[in-house]
């Protein structure tokens, strides 16, 4: 027995300390077919003369390491994913240069797994090109997957030779073209349902790559005719920020894309890491991209060493820091169990997801001002943060939370409460139910469209003969813009913007939507964040915990082409004398 565990071990590769520096390992496949052996070499080299070689981005799979390579002549274990995927990439008569992250990095090393996730960005950034595996072909779609988007890229680049075209070109204005009814669509769909796209590590694996290739069965898919069909938000978003002069034929001049921090980390959640530090880790190489600083000035490094909300933490002062904003706040949204956690109520937990997504705000919405316009800088004193804001006004009521199979009846039942609670308006006559019902979805501004305005008249109208016309309106007004509208539109349009948070009611009579809620709790503006905040005492003097943000609807009126369209978010336009400062 002895002897057999010694002769095991003695086989089994033992991988040997890497320098310090920006000193990497990658392997050398060794050439082959069909079910020969793999058998590869590692090397390790630094980024500064890197090698010829390419990057792999595939999905892990199962963490169950139960397939046998040789490398370097000893034995080494690696999953069932990347054992298909060196076959699919080992080349038949030459070796082949790769860095495949669970190969070339030291899983058992934790010190080194975290030295080498920050040279990650450069790893891939130094590669020829980077490989993405999307998997098998088992029913036989991306022939017709790759085929349509050929079509579709000669297309596109048929017009980006034109000169002189107009901005948000959009190539397939006639409904009736015959390729926006194809049926090899279908086969796109089964595309990007890969899991491969539901990864976090993705998104920069491919974003910072001189050039990537994607490969799925036996068919190969260059990744810029990839994007250019724009299907996966962070991917696409992601590339047209590096090919500029492309998005112009996608996008207005003004809206072309930026790559920034908070809103990838926000877009992330719904991604797939199995380790909640990299919520964090996994993105920062997209920092040097990001409009607002080189990631030079940026001083975090991935530590596994560390508990995630230390690493959440770390990232928040920094960012902080740097940026000299309280712009971070608007990425936070509490539920009652982050507030119990043992982390400062004012940073994000980017491993949560609320039912509707965390971001409360959309993201044309400017900041908020003081009187004077200008935006207080915050400061930071041990894990205290300092922000300049008023207190404008407390919670009354506050419904269940709703759910995204809401019905009309559910929606009544809040506004029966409200209309029963002895507050006063501050609400114009006969448009107090406007504003609930506004409130229901967040913001006017995209409720400006002729067909919006007349579905959302048409359901405040239901609305009211539902609830037995407890509050007057002026019906002739809203029958006149409603025009026969289907009502059952707004209820739809709202649906998932409401999906977990709550309708509340203010002290002064303003109606309000937020995930955290609670009687007593506080509304405030914080100057700099884009939407009013909810806040709750922490028993010091002014000082608070931060639950979120609130959507908390005003009473200025917002006047599109000399049409009222609704009311302007509380905070927006209004000036106030907003000089009191407190802690978080």
């Amino acid at each position: 027995m002895f002897d057999f565990l010694f002769s095991f071990f003695r086989m089994k590769y033992q991988y040997s300390a890497l320098p310090q520096g920006s000193v990497f390992r990658y392997l050398v496949l060794k050439p082959g077919q069909g079910n020969d052996a793999l058998e590869f070499s590692l090397h390790s080299q630094s980024l500064d003369k890197p090698p010829d070689y390419e990057a792999i981005s595939y999905v892990w799979g199962p963490p169950v390491w139960n397939q046998t390579i040789l490398c370097d002549g000893r034995v080494l274990k690696i999953t069932q994913n990347l054992l298909n995927v060196l076959k699919r990439l080992r080349l038949g008569s030459e070796p082949r240069a790769l860095w495949a992250d669970s190969i070339c990095i030291n899983q058992e090393d934790i010190k080194e797994k975290g030295q080498q996730v920050a040279l990650m960005a450069q790893i891939y950034r130094s590669a020829k090109q980077t490989l993405i595996y999307l998997g098998d072909d088992e029913k036989g779609h991306a022939k017709f997957a790759v085929e349509l988007i050929e079509d579709i890229n000669t297309r596109i680049l048929k017009t980006c030779k034109r000169k002189n075209e107009p901005w948000a070109l959009f190539l397939y204005s006639d409904h009736d073209d015959p390729i926006l009814s194809d049926t090899r669509w279908k086969s796109i769909a089964v595309l990007y349902s890969s899991t491969w796209f539901g990864r976090g590590w993705t998104v920069q694996e491919a974003a910072l790559a001189p050039k990537c290739l994607a490969i799925w069965g036996q068919y190969e898919i260059s990744w810029a005719e990839l994007m250019r069909v724009n299907y996966p938000a962070l991917h696409s978003h992601n590339y047209f920020c590096r090919n500029q002069h492309e998005a112009r034929f996608f996008w207005q001049a003004e809206d072309l894309p930026v790559v920034r921090l908070l809103n990838t980390l926000e877009s992330a959640r719904d991604l797939g890491l199995t380790d909640p530090r990299d919520r964090i880790y996994a993105f920062l190489g997209l920092i040097s991209t990001d409009d607002e600083g080189p990631d030079t000035a940026w001083k975090l490094q991935p530590n596994y060493e560390q508990d995630f909300l230390d690493a959440y933490k770390d990232f928040a002062i920094e960012y902080i820091h740097k940026k000299r904003s309280v712009e971070l706040l608007d990425y936070v949204q509490h539920t009652q169990q982050t507030l119990d956690a043992e982390l400062h109520s004012w940073i994000p937990r980017w491993d949560i997801r609320l039912e509707g997504g965390s971001r409360l705000y959309f993201p044309y919405w400017q900041a908020l001002t003081d009187r004077g316009t200008s935006i207080h800088r915050p400061s930071i004193t041990g894990t205290k943060l300092s922000v300049r804001a008023v207190v404008l006004d407390s919670i009354v009521y506050f419904s269940e939370g709703f759910r995204p199979y809401m019905t009309l009846d559910d929606i009544a039942k809040v506004w029966e409460d409200v209309v029963r609670i002895d507050v006063p308006t501050p609400y114009p006559p006969l448009c107090r139910l406007h504003a609930f019902i506004e409130t229901l979805y967040g913001d006017p501004l995209l409720t400006n469209a002729e067909d919006a305005r007349r579905s959302q008249a048409a359901y405040l109208l239901q609305l009211h003969q539902k609830t037995g016309e407890v509050e007057a309106i002026d019906t002739q007004y809203w029958k006149a813009t409603a025009k026969g509208e289907d009502k059952n539109s707004y209820h739809s349009s709202f649906q998932w913007l409401l999906d977990g948070k709550r309708i509340f009611l203010t002290r002064r009579g303003y109606f309000g939507n937020a995930y955290a809620v609670a009687r007593g709790d506080q509304c405030g503006i914080i100057s700099g964040c884009r939407a009013p905040s909810v806040l709750r005492n922490s028993g010091a003097e002014n000082a608070y915990q931060l639950l979120g943000g609130a959507y908390i609807t005003g009473t200025v009126p917002q006047i599109i082409q000399e049409k009222f369209q609704g009311f302007v978010m509380l905070g927006r336009t209004e000036s106030k004398d907003w000089a009191r400062k407190w802690e978080l």
